[in-house]
């Protein structure tokens, strides 16, 4: 996902308590992989319906979210904490 659908995601989701709950379901479906294993076909499937909603929400093609993206943004939604990662604190911070 490129900083710019990055920004436009976050303030849909910020501005459509429809998107978030949405985006926070099917977040919550998703089962990321433990310990550098490999992304199940459920948790792909999820990822999956969630790249094409958010194609919808956007109304435009996006970069898809990869397995990485789609983790960092359950943690943040659905288990309520920021990751440490410094890639994700930065591209937070553009969208601010």
């Amino acid at each position: 996902m490129t900083r710019d659908q990055l920004a436009s995601l976050y303030l849909c989701i910020l501005q459509s308590e429809h998107c978030y709950d949405e985006f926070a379901d099917l977040l919550e479906r998703y089962r990321p992989a433990p310990g550098g294993q490999r992304e199940s076909k459920e948790a792909a499937a999820v990822r999956a319906v969630l790249n094409e909603r958010v194609v919808a929400w956007l109304g435009r093609r996006i970069v898809p979210m990869d397995a990485a993206e789609v983790a960092q943004w359950r943690e943040i939604v659905v288990e309520n904490r920021v990751p440490v990662a410094a890639p994700l604190r930065a591209r937070l911070a553009l969208v601010n």
